[in-house]
């Protein structure tokens, strides 16, 4: 599956299998650094997702959702 389909599943269903999937094939991608700073967010774990959504932005700066989240 690509890095595109897992984090579409992974945001419409916020699935931990497709994170998990995520993590072990694309461990560096932004997808998959977003995904992890999300999940991190939603635990409210709140310096863990900072850091996460700006290392998702620095690695894709088109990933406005990271920007987003971090300004939250």
């Amino acid at each position: 599956m690509t890095v595109e389909a897992l984090f579409q599943q992974f945001r419409d269903r916020l699935d931990a299998s497709s994170l998990a999937l995520l993590s072990q094939d694309y461990p560096e991608h932004p997808y998959t650094l977003f995904a992890q700073a999300y999940l991190a967010f939603q635990q409210q774990k709140w310096e863990s997702a900072v850091q996460g959504f700006a290392q998702a932005y620095g690695a894709q700066p088109t990933l406005w959702e990271a920007l987003f989240y971090k300004a939250l």
